[in-house]
């Protein structure tokens, strides 16, 4: 019914967190798994599952450890998700929305919590002690650049830090805004998405000086409310908007053109960009009855 995020390992496998229905369709009887793929998206296994509350982001380091965050819990699998343990269970957070790891395989998470400044935590030992980040806001999307330098996506914006996270300081403020979605090209230019709903501080931003200063190109655009976006080892960037498709930039953001042709089912949710520059696309639906489903694409990009 929903395929929100792909992950890959050093492998070729894929992973992505779907939500789902069990036979019995009742409405509002969702369910979570993580699914994996070891031929392309060929052939999916579910490797774990939830009911609520869900599992809501998943990460995997250089080694394929793979990393679940659900309802104030971490969980972890040394085994491509054949077994899974608790990291963490204790954090004073509820859903945690995201993980992600830095080249020196620090873990950062950005959760809900009970108030202001307790749902951000950043762990130096593999996910089994946590320190508590001074980020004002609940992080929904991370970005490690280089010497220490951090991005992050707020509600409210995208803030920086050049000290690994000690310190924060916002250099982007948007509006209406919701889910960030953050990538890097190879000569370090920036470039950040989100969904706007109602205003106009949405679509892609672009930066060139490590995020400090931000312009907005959305050229070619047909709406604000991007809700994902990647990019090739080419530096093609792909942008996926619900109700919309895919389009696709060549030219760092100047202009994006639709290359939605084939793809029938427009109800974007999430991309994912594999390391052999496979585009793979996820939809999303909101289900009235048992027969309705949600989709995933491919495209070679190269």
């Amino acid at each position: 019914l929903r395929v929100e995020q792909f992950s890959f390992n050093s492998k070729g496998d894929i992973f992505i967190r779907t939500w789902w229905h069990p036979d019995t369709f009742i409405v509002g009887g969702g369910k979570d798994r993580i699914e994996r793929s070891a031929d392309n998206g060929n052939h999916w296994t579910s490797v774990f599952e939830t009911g609520w509350p869900p599992v809501c982001c998943i990460a995997i380091d250089s080694d394929d450890q793979i990393f679940a965050g659900t309802s104030g819990k971490i969980e972890t699998s040394l085994d491509n998700g054949t077994s899974w343990e608790t990291l963490v269970d204790t954090l004073p957070v509820s859903f945690i929305h995201t993980i992600a790891i830095n080249p020196e395989g620090h873990i950062y998470m950005g959760a809900n919590a009970a108030s202001a400044n307790r749902g951000n935590y950043c762990s130096k030992d593999n996910g089994h002690t946590w320190d508590k980040l001074s980020l004002e806001y609940q992080a929904t999307e991370f970005l490690f650049l280089r010497n220490g330098f951090v991005l992050v996506g707020v509600g409210s914006g995208i803030s920086l830090s050049t000290d690994h996270g000690e310190t924060w300081a916002q250099v982007l403020s948007a509006k209406q805004t919701y889910g960030w979605s953050m990538v890097s090209n190879q000569i370090g230019t920036l470039f950040a998405a989100t969904a706007n709903y109602g205003g106009t501080d949405g679509g892609v931003y672009r930066s060139t000086d490590n995020g400090e200063t931000w312009v907005q190109v959305n050229n070619g655009l047909p709406t604000l409310e991007v809700n994902s976006l990647v990019i090739n080892s080419l530096g093609h960037i792909f942008a996926g908007i619900k109700d919309h498709g895919v389009f696709r930039s060549t030219d760092h953001g100047e202009i994006w053109s639709d290359i939605g042709n084939g793809l029938t089912d427009l109800r974007i949710q999430s991309l994912g960009m594999s390391p052999d520059d496979i585009l793979y696309v996820g939809t999303d639906n909101f289900p009235t009855d048992e027969t309705e489903s949600a989709n995933i694409f491919r495209l070679s990009t190269r």
